[in-house]
């Protein structure tokens, strides 16, 4: 089955589209009698049985998937439809044209499908809010379909924890419209790469998830990384560097300096907030000024701290540190105050036990003798709690 990508990719060059969702797709193949003893279910002391394709079958979507593509092949060969699940997508480049489309199209389902269709009547107010939605669709507010015949543009960013795509082009009006937005979230090895090879990276990803939009043709990548604009001397850069560039070698494009805050859209994406944990931003604020003055910590938590700053698992963002394992990222506090402050919220929330106040401190922040002061804290709390008879 095709993805959306390549189905878009199909459908670039026209500018009329009709979209035909065929209801309860399933039930309109006829299962053989030897195969219905698999679909049998029971009701009270009655045992049924499907004489049509069930959805929850293994084999349903794959089996349905080619029957449909088997119905619309002739179509699809001359370009008029694509298929996507249950979804039947027509079309054209004109209104003309768009029109013969759709007679062949309902011409093929009245033959191998259900032919109870229902006229639709659009009231006034039906008629403005398709208007409406037109409108919208037509603004450069919406993604849009790419066309072949217009270069791409390629906007890349990383950040600490991950990198940021935006690919773009010119409508007929020459109005650069999105085409796409992705972000992807770099894993602990990644995070450890140096600025040049995380940029490279974010390219590097998107070459490999969109080759189908911009291996057969000319694209434009911009960068806000200078360095990426000179050829690298491979022989000293590390293996997979030298991989990245095999990729790379496979694709035809230019590259261009963006300075960093005329690319912020992918520059967003890349430190969207899903990549690490919503902390208060208060607080945060506090805890940020407490690592750059240092001010109320103590000797030893000072020298723990300047430690854990030389670990390739702890990375440092505007000024606060992450300890980083796996997918799970834990914001590094210092000052006594703060870790009592948080201590007291994690108290407010229930009465828990040790354990599980130390998997809910430990699952969001990392500070030194972390152990040592749930337990005792634990100790202080309970001791203002008395039973009431």
């Amino acid at each position: 089955m095709k993805t959306v990508d390549e189905v878009l990719a199909k459908v670039g060059r026209s500018k009329i589209f009709s979209v035909i969702d065929l209801k309860s797709g399933f039930h309109h193949v006829l299962l053989s009698k030897e195969s219905r003893q698999y679909t049998q279910f029971k009701i009270g002391n009655e045992l049924y049985v499907f004489k049509r394709c069930a959805f929850g079958l293994r084999n349903s979507p794959a089996f349905f998937n080619r029957w449909i593509n088997h119905v619309f092949a002739p179509l699809i060969k001359a370009g008029i439809l694509e298929l996507y699940v249950d979804d039947v997508i027509v079309h054209s480049k004109d209104l003309n044209d768009h029109h013969k489309h759709l007679k062949m199209t309902f011409d093929l389902l009245r033959k191998h499908v259900s032919n109870k269709f229902t006229r639709l009547k659009l009231s006034e107010e039906h008629r403005k809010d398709f208007q409406t939605i037109r409108t919208a669709l037509c603004s450069d507010t919406c993604l849009i379909v790419p066309r072949k015949e217009v270069p791409l543009r390629v906007y890349t960013d990383a950040s600490d924890f991950g990198t940021g795509l935006l690919i773009a082009q010119e409508d007929a009006n020459a109005n650069l419209r999105p085409v796409l937005f992705d972000s992807k979230k770099f894993n602990p090895a990644q995070r450890a790469y140096d600025t040049r090879d995380r940029e490279l990276l974010g390219l590097i990803n998107c070459l490999k998830k969109y080759q189908h939009l911009l291996r057969d043709k000319p694209f434009i990548w911009y960068t806000d990384h200078k360095n990426l604009l000179y050829e690298a001397n491979l022989e000293s850069r590390p293996a997979r560097v030298q991989r990245w560039y095999e990729i790379i070698s496979n694709f035809s494009f230019a590259t261009q300096y963006i300075e960093g805050k005329s690319n912020c859209m992918s520059d967003y994406l890349s430190r969207t907030p899903r990549f690490w944990n919503p902390w208060d931003d208060d607080f945060i604020v506090t805890v940020k000024q407490s690592c750059a003055d240092l001010k109320n910590v103590p000797k030893h938590v000072k020298k723990w701290f300047d430690k854990l700053k030389t670990r390739g698992d702890v990375v440092c963002h505007d000024g606060l540190y992450f300890f980083v394992d796996g997918e799970k990222v834990r914001m590094v506090i210092i000052d006594p105050e703060h870790i009592a402050r948080v201590l007291k919220d994690t108290h407010g929330l229930e009465h828990i036990g040790i354990n599980r106040l130390f998997d809910k401190v430990s699952s969001l922040y990392i500070w030194h003798g972390m152990s040592k002061s749930v337990t005792d804290s634990q100790q202080f709390y309970r001791g203002g709690v008395h039973e009431v008879q």
